[in-house]
């Protein structure tokens, strides 16, 4: 996963957020959250995720309106992976 990527400027949104996990998740077609939260926290701020290491409430609904139903959320394995189209 390509982690060089961040914003430049110290404004960093939830979109910004959202948009790195979308990119990442479309570029893999896979997303680990507890890679994603550590990410996020390193990368774009501890503001974007809780204490014990969730993300954000409103990056994940900014994510969720990016990736626009293809990510399914596996709970057991605590990861986004593509839907499957034929589970549509």
């Amino acid at each position: 996963m390509n982690s060089d990527w961040a914003p430049s400027n110290q404004s960093t949104t939830t979109e910004d957020v959202a948009n790195w996990m979308f990119e990442v998740f479309e570029r893999d077609e896979i997303l680990v959250q507890q890679y994603a939260a550590f990410y996020i926290g390193e990368k774009f701020g501890k503001n974007f995720v809780s204490t014990d290491n969730r993300i954000d409430k409103q990056v994940l609904s900014a994510f969720r309106k990016l990736h626009g139903g293809k990510a399914k959320w596996d709970t057991k394995q605590k990861l986004w992976v593509l839907k499957d189209d034929d589970s549509c």
